[in-house]
């Protein structure tokens, strides 16, 4: 019996920080339930997470592919992040990538969709130094060191 408290106590001990930060849907405020609802009706798996700044980041399935989507505290959509395969970037980006990457390993690829258009989120690694690509579909690059990402991503 006394192990059987410890075990459950154990449990809620880790599980509460994780489970503290998700919240339920009728947690959500309901102006970004219905624009979630009206751009993603086909979603599964949905958890939500409130960030400091107010943020609601929506995590969910679609097409047997994860998402991420985030929304302002007014209900408005900002974007939608998944990750992809080096190997599922449009042709004029790899063509770019080659010319001016060509001596990095690609280490991971976010296709964001934003108001704006679409973009790629691209780091590449050379000899252990990370470095942020933002580029859009056309090939245009916005280059940021790693170290450079993190500061911009703390100041937002």
């Amino acid at each position: 019996m006394k192990k059987s408290y410890y075990l459950i106590f154990l449990s809620l001990f880790i599980l509460t920080p994780v489970l503290g930060q998700m919240k339920a849907t009728a947690d959500v405020p309901k102006v970004i339930e219905k624009s979630f609802n009206r751009n993603y009706p086909q979603a599964k798996m949905l958890t939500w997470e409130n960030t400091q700044e107010g943020q609601w980041l929506a995590t969910y399935k679609s097409s047997e592919k994860q998402y991420l989507s985030t929304y302002s505290k007014s209900g408005n959509w900002e974007e939608t992040r998944n990750s992809i395969e080096a190997s599922e970037l449009p042709l004029n980006v790899n063509i770019v990538l080659d010319r001016k990457y060509k001596d990095y390993n690609i280490t991971e690829v976010d296709h964001v969709t934003k108001k704006d258009g679409t973009y790629y989120d691209i780091t590449i690694d050379r000899d252990g130094n990370l470095t942020d690509l933002i580029v859009n579909s056309q090939g245009h690059i916005n280059e940021k060191s790693a170290s450079e990402a993190a500061e911009s991503e703390d100041m937002n």
